[in-house]
């Protein structure tokens, strides 16, 4: 009977262990699905707030308070993240293409691509923001496809993604002003 006892003992404890490291491995990795998911991790990860409330008025057409990011979308707004004209749509539930993602993110670090109007990619001529484009394909955050091309509509992935904060967050600890530091 013992044996019995300890035996679903060591069972219940190895389960537990394995849930614990799948529960917080996971916890670590960002869950971001849609462009207001994305606008929210940036205006976290940079730190971006406003004193007193002070959003700016709400003037997208399919936005509203009731959305979980309407505030994150606000503040992506006052930053200069999202350049929409008034009663357009910021379609926050829609998909993170490449091209929204490079030019977001570049936005916030103001990496320089450095082109003299010619790029790496073949299909430049589609991109709104080539020059992000090229920043993104410099940094390695996009690979581009066997012809070339950089595909701005293209669904970003989670490793996309992953790969894009981490090194987001490394050119910020890199940026970081030690306040020990004596000259």
């Amino acid at each position: 009977m013992k044996r019995v006892i300890s035996a679903i003992l060591a069972v219940v404890m190895i389960a537990s262990t394995v849930l614990c490291v799948n529960v917080s491995s996971s916890a670590t990795e960002p869950d971001i699905s849609n462009r207001a998911e994305w606008l929210a991790e940036l205006t976290d990860l940079f730190g971006m707030t406003v004193e007193n409330g002070e959003y700016p008025e709400n003037y997208f057409s399919d936005i509203s308070a009731d959305s979980p990011y309407y505030y994150d979308v606000l503040l992506a707004v006052e930053f200069g993240l999202v350049d929409i004209p008034a009663g357009g749509a910021v379609n926050p539930e829609g998909k993170i293409t490449r091209e929204f993602a490079a030019h977001t993110l570049n936005f916030c670090l103001g990496w320089e691509a450095g082109t003299d109007g010619s790029y790496t990619f073949a299909d430049a001529e589609n991109c709104a923001f080539p020059e992000d484009d090229q920043v993104a394909v410099n940094r390695e955050w996009f690979a581009l496809d066997e012809e070339n091309r950089f595909l701005p509509t293209q669904k970003v992935t989670a490793e996309e993604i992953e790969f894009m904060l981490d090194d987001a967050e490394k050119t910020l600890q890199a940026d970081a002003l030690d306040e020990t530091h004596e000259n």
